[in-house]
């Protein structure tokens, strides 16, 4: 926890004991050691510690769209392919799906996993 802290301009620790403890110490002494190493190499290369800044975005809009959007498949037409063609589509979809959790879109994965699933229990 100290070294997340410790990587905000601002960051602090606040640490509940009686007494300082020896792993305690040995935590502080550690991120003052880094600490004074990062300083002596900013120094060195002209940089000027700076927060990150960014744009706060609004998810509501691409959250929406996901849920209103109709998904390729539909558990109905599972019966009319063959078994190679219900093999490719299952492909084809967790391939899918896994773009879609790269993309963030959570629910379209989850909607795809669903219908996965229900291809596959068709091939058994």
């Amino acid at each position: 926890m100290i070294g997340r802290a410790a990587r905000h301009l601002d960051g602090a620790v606040i640490m509940y004991a009686d007494t300082v403890t020896g792993s305690m110490q040995k935590a502080i002494d550690e991120t003052y050691r880094r600490r004074s190493i990062q300083m002596e190499y900013n120094e060195k290369h002209g940089i000027e510690p700076a927060s990150i800044v960014k744009q706060v975005r609004d998810l509501t809009e691409r959250v929406r769209a996901v849920a209103e959007a109709k998904p390729e498949y539909t558990p109905g037409t599972a019966p009319t392919l063959s078994k190679e063609d219900v093999f490719r589509l299952i492909k084809d979809l967790e391939s899918q799906m896994k773009q879609a959790a790269k993309s963030m879109e959570f629910e379209k994965a989850a909607l795809l996993r669903d219908q996965i699933g229900e291809l596959r229990k068709t091939t058994v």
